[in-house]
């Protein structure tokens, strides 16, 4: 064993391979642009299936990946069907 000088000291010398932390962060950079990409494609997909079936059912729920949209009219529905409630009695 050699003992080092004071230039020898302060020269870094780096590995010629590649890290595991260098890999993991460019695998978690893909992550979550295949992520990003997914949530993009669902929520563009969920807009138009929605805007397609919204005015013919009263009752909808749909989930595609992680987005999900659900709304109920029923009652909505209901109120409309039934003629108003007027109480003429009291004006004549």
């Amino acid at each position: 064993m050699t003992k080092l000088n004071i230039d020898q000291k302060r020269e870094v010398v780096g590995g010629a391979g590649l890290s595991g932390a260098f890999l993991d962060g460019i695998a978690n950079i893909i992550k979550s642009l295949s992520t990003a990409i997914n949530d993009t494609i669902g929520s563009i997909s969920t807009s138009i299936l929605a805007g397609k079936v919204i005015n013919n059912v009263d009752k909808f729920d749909m989930k595609i990946g992680s987005n999900s949209l659900s709304f109920d009219r029923t009652k909505s529905n209901e109120s409309k069907a039934q003629p108003p409630k007027t109480s003429w009695g009291s004006i004549f």
